[in-house]
């Protein structure tokens, strides 16, 4: 699943900023940037991917193209 291993790829490099900003590595600044920028990529991912939402019974269900 292409989409799950992007989410892990962006969780493992957002875990391994905020060990490099602790171990003062990298600055506060730095970090959000970096951290700033993957969020945005999840999103886009998840955008680009969504085929359709599903909402039924007050249950919403997103089905990505992975899925199908």
């Amino acid at each position: 699943m292409k989409i799950e291993e992007n989410r892990r790829k962006n969780a493992d490099i957002i875990k391994r900023v905020y060990e490099d900003m602790a171990a003062g590595k990298i600055c506060r600044e730095t970090a959000d940037k970096i951290i700033e920028r993957c969020e945005r990529e999840i999103a886009r991912n998840n955008v680009k991917n969504v085929v359709e939402v599903v909402i039924n019974t007050g249950e919403i269900k997103v089905v990505y193209k992975d899925e199908m």
